[in-house]
């Protein structure tokens, strides 16, 4: 048996019918994957700029500890992933996002298509809310896979 991953990449050059088979057909699972899309925008950027930023000073990958005075690591790995994952979140990318990354267009695609799956999706879900009470319960236990 052969699995196959659900990517939403190519969501952007669907077109109206395409985005919709998308969203009936994975419905039951649409939403996590959705937050993992989420994070690994979040994690490739923080990695990007990790990685860059050693680069650039030369380092080896050893983290060597090259000041005097108090460090936290932990705080400013924590205040990193926020600043980014807000970015994300509001789609407000500005230069402080872009610094130290590769191919920023491609950041930026990522970002609207996760923007427009989720919003598709809400909008998916609000439209399921306006069936009667047992349309819904129908609907949602075909779409999760419960009913055939």
């Amino acid at each position: 048996m052969e699995f196959e991953s659900i990517s939403i990449d190519e969501y952007l050059d669907s077109d109206v019918e395409q985005r919709f088979d998308f969203l009936y057909e994975n419905y039951a699972v649409l939403k996590a994957i959705i937050r993992d899309y989420r994070e690994d925008i979040i994690t490739d950027v923080i990695e990007m700029k990790t990685y860059n930023r050693r680069s650039e000073n030369g380092e080896l990958g050893v983290r060597v500890q090259v000041s005097i005075g108090i460090s936290n690591p932990t705080m400013n790995k924590a205040i990193n992933h926020l600043t980014i994952a807000k970015a994300v979140d509001e789609g407000y990318l500005d230069e402080d996002f872009f610094e130290d990354t590769d191919n920023p267009d491609v950041l930026v695609r990522r970002v609207t298509t996760y923007h427009r799956v989720n919003i598709d999706y809400q909008t998916f879900l609000s439209k399921l809310e306006t069936l009667k009470p047992k349309e819904q319960k129908v609907m949602k236990e075909y779409l999760s896979g419960k009913k055939q």
